[in-house]
């Protein structure tokens, strides 16, 4: 049998990586940060101890990857929502239709959970927080201009477009840590009710 090459281990370094990162984003959606363990991650990841120990070595660099996949994920979704074509209140539209996608749903409701406890825990992993800063200030850099387009074309309601910002994102979070073993409130909380906080 020949040894397996470049490609192969780097393909079953992959597999291995998307394993633990699904299998971690439940225990610690689960669990918090401090209910968590090495021994609980391996479980959900499907893999031994041993090899969770070979790619992570301790909960804190598992659940820094978790967080910086969230992050990654975050950036593409703000980038497709800052490229968007439309009116000015379809963009604030599809901005709600993606929020609401991003913060309720599945996986990605578990990364934004997971966000959160990275940011309000008290003793917090060496610079997670300032990353995490770091990129909400990309996220407002994309939405305070959506919202100034739409309060040029009359469609936002006046007022000063870094207190909407806020205002607009403190309800999503919110309404995501509300919707934690509330099912179905994607089906309440529709684009059109998020955006009217918006509208004029």
């Amino acid at each position: 049998m020949s040894p397996r090459g470049k490609v192969q281990n780097e393909q079953m370094r992959f597999e291995t990586l998307d394993k633990i990162e699904k299998g971690a984003i439940k225990t610690f959606a689960s669990y918090g940060f401090y209910g968590a363990t090495m021994k609980k991650l391996a479980a959900d990841t499907g893999l031994s101890y041993g090899l969770l120990y070979h790619y992570f070595k301790s909960k804190e660099e598992v659940f820094s990857h978790v967080v910086s996949v969230a992050l990654d994920n975050t950036d593409k979704t703000f980038k497709a929502i800052g490229e968007f074509e439309g009116t000015p209140w379809e963009k604030v539209m599809n901005m709600s239709r993606v929020m609401i996608r991003e913060s309720f749903t599945g996986e990605s409701s578990l990364y934004f959970h997971i966000v959160l406890q990275a940011v309000t825990q008290e003793n917090n992993i060496d610079g997670l927080k300032e990353s995490i800063i770091g990129k909400s200030k990309a996220v407002f850099d994309i939405i305070i201009p959506i919202i100034v387009e739409g309060q040029e074309a009359g469609v936002v309601t006046d007022g000063n477009p870094i207190a909407l910002a806020i205002a607009y994102i403190s309800m999503i979070q919110g309404l995501a840590v509300f919707a934690v073993g509330q099912g179905g409130i994607q089906t309440l909380i529709t684009p059109e009710v998020l955006s009217n906080l918006l509208k004029k």
